[in-house]
C-alpha cells in the first residue's frame, strides 16, 4: 500500500505560475456567474504545500471566489519534514472555502531522516481538530466540512470521523 504519492513539484518558471493565475482567475469569474465557490486543496509539493504558499496563490489570483481547501492532513502525511499544522491553519483559515478533514500520526528521527506517517481517526492523529477547528470558526469559516481516511474500513473511520466533528461544532452550526 502506498501511503504518500508526491506532487507534481512546484514549478520554478514565473511563466507557469502566471499561466496558472491567470486560469484559476478565469475559472473564478464563471464560478462566480454561477453562483459557486473554488476551494484549492491543500497538497503537498504544490503551489498549495505550505500556509504561506498557498495563501500567496490565491491573494495572486484575487479573486473572491476562488479560496482554499485547508487539508491539513495532505500536509501533514508528507515523509519528510512538515510545517506545523498550526500554522499552516492560522495562516489559510481566512481564505477557507470548504474543509477536508482527515488525521495521521507521525513518526520522526531527523537524525536519521526518517519521518513515517499512518491514517488514523481524527481525534488520534497529530492535528489537533478541537484547535483547528475553532481557529477556523474564529476566522469566519462557515463552509462544509468533508471527512476522509485512507486505509482500513475507510467508511467506518469517516463515519466515527464525522460523529468526533460534530462534537466540536457549536450546536447552532448543525442545525
Amino acid at each position: 500500500m502506498v501511503l504518500d504519492r508526491p506532487g507534481s513539484g512546484r514549478p520554478g518558471d514565473a511563466q507557469i505560475r502566471g499561466l496558472a493565475i491567470d486560469r484559476f482567475r478565469e475559472l473564478g469569474e464563471h464560478a462566480a456567474s454561477v453562483g459557486v465557490t473554488i476551494a484549492l486543496e491543500l497538497y503537498e509539493d504544490t503551489y498549495l504545500g505550505s500556509g504561506a504558499s498557498a495563501v500567496r496563490l490565491v491573494t495572486e489570483i484575487d479573486h473572491p471566489a476562488v479560496g482554499i481547501n485547508p487539508d491539513l492532513g495532505n500536509l501533514v502525511r508528507r515523509h519528510g519534514p512538515v510545517e506545523p499544522w498550526q500554522d499552516i491553519i492560522a495562516a489559510t483559515a481566512p481564505y477557507a472555502r470548504y474543509w477536508h478533514v482527515k488525521n495521521y500520526q507521525r513518526i520522526e528521527d531527523p537524525d536519521r531522516d526518517l519521518y513515517l506517517s499512518i491514517p488514523t481517526s481524527m481525534e488520534l492523529g497529530v492535528i489537533d481538530y478541537r484547535s483547528a477547528v475553532r481557529t477556523a470558526l474564529d476566522a469566519g469559516y462557515r463552509g462544509a466540512f468533508c471527512v476522509e481516511h485512507y486505509g482500513g474500513d475507510g467508511l467506518s473511520i469517516s463515519a466515527r470521523n464525522r460523529d468526533y466533528l460534530r462534537t466540536l461544532l457549536p450546536q447552532e452550526a448543525l442545525s
